[in-house]
C-alpha cells in the first residue's frame, strides 16, 4: 500500500513510498452494487480502519480477490471507494476496531439503504445527537452488533447476516430511525 505520514494530522497523509511489509493485512468482505467481493486490504499499521477509509485514495488496492457474482478469482483488484455499500472485517480486526466507548452514548439504529436494511448500534460522543453525528461529512459510519438484510443487485435474492462491526457507506443511506432502549 502506498502511504506515508507527514505529521500527526490524518488529513496530511500522502502517497510517498511503497510499504507493504509495514502495512496491516485485513481480510475483508465488501458489498457493492455489483455484489460481494472478498479479499485482502492493506492499511498503515497504526491507523484505525474507519479513519483509513476516510482518507484512502479513490481506489483501494485489494489482493487475492474473489468476485462472487462472476465466480472469479484475481490477484489484484482496484476497488473504487465510492462503490462500497458496506464492508465487513474479519473477527479479530472487528474487535480491534472497537473504539473507546467511555463518554459515549449508544444509539440503537435501523438504516434503510439503497440495498436493504441494517440494524445495529452507533456510538456518539456524550450529548451529541445522533442526527448531528449522521450529518457529519464522514463517508462511512461504524455500526456495531449489526444485522443486515440486503438484496443482491443481480438476482434480487435476499441475503441476511450478523456481524460484530461493519463500515456502512453514508451515501447509501436513505434514512434511519432510532429505537428507544428497553
Amino acid at each position: 500500500m502506498l502511504f506515508g505520514k507527514k505529521n500527526k494530522s490524518l488529513d496530511d497523509y500522502s502517497v510517498i513510498e511503497r510499504v507493504p511489509e509495514r502495512s496491516r493485512q485485513l481480510t475483508v468482505k465488501v458489498f457493492t452494487s455489483a455484489g460481494w467481493l472478498a479479499g485482502t486490504l492493506r492499511i498503515p499499521p497504526k491507523v484505525r480502519i474507519a479513519d483509513h477509509m476516510e482518507i484512502a485514495n479513490e481506489f483501494l488496492p485489494l489482493t487475492d480477490v474473489f468476485m462472487e457474482a462472476h465466480s472469479k478469482e484475481v490477484d489484484f483488484f482496484a476497488l473504487k471507494r465510492d462503490s462500497i455499500d458496506f464492508i465487513i472485517f474479519e473477527y479479530q480486526e472487528s474487535r480491534k476496531a472497537v473504539e473507546d466507548r467511555s463518554n459515549c452514548d449508544e444509539h440503537r439504529v435501523e438504516f434503510l439503504t439503497t440495498f436493504g436494511r441494517i440494524r445495529g448500534k452507533v456510538y456518539t460522543r456524550e450529548s451529541l445527537r445522533l442526527s448531528d453525528r449522521m450529518s457529519a461529512d464522514d463517508s462511512f459510519v461504524s455500526v456495531y452488533d449489526c444485522r443486515y438484510e440486503i438484496r443482491h443487485p443481480k438476482d434480487m435474492d435476499t441475503d441476511k447476516g450478523k456481524e460484530d462491526f461493519i463500515l456502512l457507506s453514508t451515501s447509501e443511506i436513505i434514512g434511519f430511525s432510532e429505537k428507544p432502549h428497553t
